[in-house]
């Protein structure tokens, strides 16, 4: 497969037959000033490459294994090695290309002008010219765009509309000159692309006229407002256990210190407290009280009352009856569920009895879920979803995204915040829209002494409310980190739509350091970096700010991140920023 200097930006797909035994395959551009490849859906099959078409939406070279996408047909470039891609084509030349996109369906605006294709710049574009963008692909159903700022040199096409007329184009060309390029999204359905109806469920109640991610189906997290795309998964066997993400193990690796489920969740819920003050854990089948013995240390009444979502854990006396033995055993790894013991046996033994904090964290209800719908940039979330977010706001239309981590004290982004007075502040709660919800006034600030606009990795603030926050299924606090967020771990990044003014969610995964480090290298201190698999990085689906939370190793919903304001310029495939909450604990914990 050889690439020249036209297949910039555009998809190529090809069959390589590799003989038997280990290869070292390498890319090679030679010539201009492409720096950058990007390989996607590698697969390996034993046996010879068929001799046969590439696929919906591709065109077979006939003379060698190398596929086009159909969008590239008759654009007057040669994507096959003979040009027979445009033979037969004549003079018309398709008007627009999608390219720089994740996929064939979508990408940056480009208009032909003459023999070329420009980049296309505008702020806007009514729907009819989006449905006719994508008309000259073949899609016929749901279309839409975003714009992307960059700046831009030479020759380009700028458009412009006014609101019921028709659209006016024109070239122009500049040295450098910035454009708001328009990232067109086509679809072949009523959702958007890379979105689904939600199917309908077994009580054949309907929410097809509801979008959800495509991943978003059988992922352990109901998304659909009847719960439909959790439903028809894979079923496990009567000696296997379901994990949250559907995947089946065996039953006896529940709860055995080792994450043996791709998300982690065998391994949550391992902990509950009981009405007679005990900790009960899950052991061989069921959940069992814990004996005291070998443990009545402080740091293990904590530990125990941590993992149900409770603080300031003490052993107040014990109760005779069957439990849980524990012995001395320390491992070099996070793999014990308590840390330097292992369970032994089952004996009759001393109950221990714990005094545990009152605050819960971490806990949602889902039964509270009623309605979830689907944002160009994210997933609305669904009421009770997130019930420890919250919106700071102040006057002149000020806010700011915030979670709530006790009943007096919420955590947010300290910009903004250093030049208002408590008095002129106040938190709205148990809303997915912004300027929703109960309101509760602050009486207290707190903000890093080195914090300043130009030293971000300090931007965190929390604000002390002067009446009891009241909890309630759509209230309730987050937990904080017992540790960094872990990677290969699916989060999320939550915050406010920037158009939608509603509570929004987009899946998100932390960052190898070194790609965080050379996107942001002056930015190490307290932060790291998250992804996802859409075209937007995070934060700039946002109005003013997200935060990342993720299930702990016990299940219980943990704020890992608070999002810092960048730039959304240039931004394909950048992460976004994040300060990491674990490594300002001591700092949090100190003021509350």
């Amino acid at each position: 497969m050889k690439l020249s200097k036209f297949d910039a930006e555009i998809w190529t797909n090809a069959y390589v037959t590799l003989s038997k035994g280990v290869h070292n395959i390498s890319f090679v551009y030679s010539g201009g000033n492409i720096t950058t490849l990007a390989v996607d859906s590698v697969v390996t099959k034993s046996g010879e490459c068929p001799k046969k078409g590439c696929g919906e939406n591709w065109y077979t070279c006939k003379y060698n294994n190398t596929c086009y996408p159909y969008t590239e047909k008759c654009d007057g470039i040669k994507n096959c090695p003979n040009g027979e891609d445009e033979n037969g084509c004549g003079s018309n030349k398709p008007k627009y290309k999608l390219t720089g996109g994740r996929d064939l369906w979508s990408g940056k605006l480009k208009t032909l002008s003459g023999s070329e294709y420009l980049t296309t710049c505008a702020y806007s574009l009514p729907e009819w010219t989006l449905n006719t963008i994508c008309s000259n692909f073949g899609f016929n159903g749901t279309s839409y765009s975003k714009r992307k700022s960059e700046y831009i040199t030479g020759d380009y096409i700028y458009c412009y509309y006014y609101r019921y007329g028709s659209l006016n184009c024109y070239k122009s060309s500049c040295e450098q000159c910035h454009c708001n390029v328009p990232y067109v999204f086509c679809s072949n359905t009523t959702c958007p692309l890379g979105k689904v109806s939600c199917p309908s469920s077994r009580n054949e109640t309907n929410s097809t006229n509801t979008c959800i991610f495509k991943e978003s189906i059988c992922d352990g997290q109901p998304d659909c407002d009847d719960h439909s795309d959790e439903e028809n998964c894979d079923s496990c066997t009567d000696n296997q256990w379901q994990c949250r993400n559907k995947k089946c193990i065996e039953k006896d690796l529940r709860c055995d210190g080792n994450k043996d489920c791709d998300d982690g969740s065998d391994e949550f819920h391992c902990f509950k407290y009981a009405e007679n003050m005990t900790v009960q854990m899950f052991y061989n089948g069921s959940y069992k009280p814990i004996c005291e013995n070998n443990l009545k240390t402080a740091d293990v009444a904590n530990k125990l009352c941590s993992y149900v979502g409770r603080s300031n854990g003490t052993f107040n006396g014990s109760i005779s009856g069957k439990g849980i033995v524990f012995r001395h055993k320390y491992s070099g790894n996070d793999d014990q569920l308590i840390p330097g013991f292992e369970p032994e046996s089952i004996s009759e033994c001393n109950i221990a009895k714990l005094n545990c904090g009152e605050q819960q964290c971490g806990t949602r209800m889902m039964g509270s879920i009623e309605s979830s719908a689907m944002s160009n940039s994210g997933q609305f979330a669904l009421d009770g979803e997130w019930p420890w977010s919250v919106s700071v706001h102040g006057n002149y239309y000020f806010s700011k995204p915030a979670v709530i981590i006790d009943k007096h004290h919420v955590l947010t982004p300290a910009a903004y915040l250093k030049a208002r007075l408590p008095k002129n502040l106040h938190i709205k709660t148990g809303s997915t829209w912004q300027r929703s919800g109960d309101e509760y006034y602050v009486d207290k600030i707190w903000i890093p002494k080195e914090y300043s606009p130009w030293n971000i990795d300090y931007n965190f603030a929390i604000l002390h409310v002067k009446n009891e926050i009241k909890m309630s299924r759509s209230v309730q606090p987050i937990c904080l980190p017992e540790r960094s967020m872990p990677s290969n771990t699916k989060c999320f990044a939550v915050g406010f739509g920037g158009i939608s003014k509603r509570l929004e969610e987009i899946k998100v995964e932390k960052t190898e350091s070194s790609f965080c480090k050379k996107n942001f290298p002056l930015h190490e201190n307290a932060t790291f970096c998250a992804n996802d698999k859409h075209d937007d990085p995070p934060h700039c689906s946002f109005d003013e700010g997200s935060y990342v939370t993720c299930p702990n190793e016990h299940g219980k919903w943990t704020v890992y991140g608070l999002g810092l304001e960048t730039s959304c310029y240039n931004h394909d495939l950048r992460p976004s920023l994040f300060i990491d909450v674990y490594k300002i604990k001591d700092w949090i914990e100190e003021k509350i």
